[in-house]
């Protein structure tokens, strides 16, 4: 505990030192500085003075990293603690992953609007908006799996249990993994088939394209 309070009182010295030699440093780094001899002269000092500081604080994450792994050792993989930064991994991958489908579905949306070739009504355009939704979001569910399962290794090996006890704790992270992600991918395309079949149903409320009903205009007049 003596040294976790250390570790702490330390790194609270060091933060607020660094703290104050980057304000330095920015104040330091004006418009063109580098141009200037004087300004990087300054600049060159104070990165001189900081440099120790940088060193000590380094050091001090060293010493964080080694006394984590020894607590994470004692208590053991098993533990809540390594469960909950498992299942802490797994939800953080998941968010990132959601992140970069919404904006993967935002930009296939906006490229929808510029397609040079129009649909030949609105059901086609309404069946193309569901895939691109369902398509975008199975696919980061996907690769979220795939990432986590390269990153659960990480946290069995900062447990640093034995061999048969990583081994199993990994096969049980993949299957709660996976089969979260299949429940999530079962949802998602359900929800997508039953979009399309109520636009299927509803087909003849949605309106046409101008090109279908110039095609039933010009058959009409020749029949």
């Amino acid at each position: 505990m003596d040294k976790v309070m250390d570790l702490s009182a330390d790194f609270t010295r060091t933060t607020k030192e660094l703290d104050k030699f980057y304000a330095e440093l920015n104040a330091a780094k004006s418009f063109g500085w580098y141009f200037r001899s004087a300004d990087r002269k300054a600049v060159n000092e104070i990165k001189d003075r900081m440099a120790p500081i940088e060193t000590e604080y380094k050091q001090l994450e060293k010493r964080r990293d080694t006394l984590e792994s020894e607590a994470r050792g004692e208590l053991g993989l098993w533990s809540e603690a390594g469960i909950q930064e498992a299942r802490d991994v797994f939800w953080s991958t998941y968010k990132r992953g959601r992140r970069s489908a919404q904006a993967g579905i935002v930009w296939d949306l906006v490229w929808e609007l510029f397609r040079s070739d129009n649909y030949e009504d609105s059901v086609n355009f309404l069946f193309r908006i569901i895939w691109i939704v369902v398509s975008n979001f199975v696919m980061f569910l996907i690769t979220s799996s795939i990432v986590f399962l390269f990153k659960v290794v990480w946290v069995i090996r900062s447990f640093k249990p034995s061999l048969i006890s990583g081994i199993f704790f990994y096969l049980v992270a993949t299957l709660a993994a996976l089969s979260t992600v299949g429940a999530m991918i079962s949802l998602l395309v359900g929800a997508g088939v039953g979009s399309a079949a109520i636009v299927a149903k509803n087909a003849r409320y949605l309106p046409q394209s101008n090109r279908r009903r110039y095609v039933r205009h010009q058959r009409t007049h020749q029949e």
